[in-house]
């Protein structure tokens, strides 16, 4: 494999790997929910998770360095202006329904 192959691998890695951090938290994938419908105040998103300013801040922080979301200031308001890519979001909700399927399933039985 030359070089250039192999740095791409590795960054391909790297973005698995922060998208794999970010989605691992289920108050961030809530916010990951609140988002598909829209760019939000940082300030609504916390009321609406039922976070502090502080935590939202830091779990939409790591998001953004996934590259899940934008952030823009506009004013004296920050807000996110929602998901770069909603097929992300609809990736976890397949799987959501997927693994309650699997309960469903071994409940049964």
């Amino acid at each position: 494999m030359d070089q250039e192959s192999h740095m791409l691998k590795d960054s391909t890695y790297a973005q698995l790997a922060r998208i794999g951090k970010a989605i691992a938290s289920p108050k961030r994938l809530e916010i990951l929910d609140i988002l598909a419908q829209g760019s939000k105040t940082v300030d609504t998103i916390a009321r609406e998770t039922e976070m502090n300013v502080a935590n939202t801040s830091q779990h939409l922080q790591t998001l953004l360095e996934a590259r899940l979301v934008e952030y823009q200031k506009q004013g004296l308001h920050p807000f996110t202006k929602g998901l770069l890519d909603k097929r992300l979001f609809f990736s976890c909700q397949h799987g959501l329904l997927f693994i309650d399927d699997i309960f469903n399933t071994i409940s049964g039985l």
